[in-house]
C-alpha cells in the first residue's frame, strides 16, 4: 500500500506538470506498458524509484470490470478477480507492487 501510495504521488507530480493533452493522455492509459510507452514517446523522464515501483507489478481493472494482477514484466499472473482489494492481496502474495495503474 505505501508503495502505491508513493507512486500515484508520483504520477500525480508528473501529471501536474504537463500540458491538458498530455494530462488526458495519461488518463486513458489502461496499463504500465501503455503508461510507460506513453512517456517514452513524449520524452518524460521518469524517476528511478517511480521505475523500481513500476517494475515490482501491477493491477488494473478491465473493461467488464474484474481486475487483472501484473508481473514485473506485465504478464498475467491472474485475471478475472472480481475486487480490487482481492486483486491487491493476490499480488501482494506473490511478491507483487499492487500499482493501481488506471487511477492516474
Amino acid at each position: 500500500m505505501e508503495d502505491e501510495k508513493k507512486l500515484a504521488e508520483m504520477i500525480k507530480s508528473i501529471s501536474d506538470s504537463l500540458s491538458g493533452e498530455q494530462r488526458e493522455k495519461i488518463k486513458a492509459c489502461k496499463s504500465v506498458d501503455d503508461f510507460m510507452k506513453f512517456a517514452g514517446e513524449e520524452g518524460i523522464e521518469l524517476p528511478d524509484e517511480m521505475l523500481d515501483t513500476v517494475a515490482g507489478g501491477a493491477i488494473w481493472q478491465a473493461e467488464d470490470g474484474t481486475w487483472m494482477v501484473l508481473d514485473s514484466y506485465h504478464r498475467v499472473v491472474q485475471s478475472g478477480i472480481e475486487t480490487r482489494e482481492e486483486a491487491q492481496q493476490i499480488a501482494q502474495d506473490n511478491g507483487l507492487t499492487p500499482f493501481e495503474c488506471n487511477t492516474v
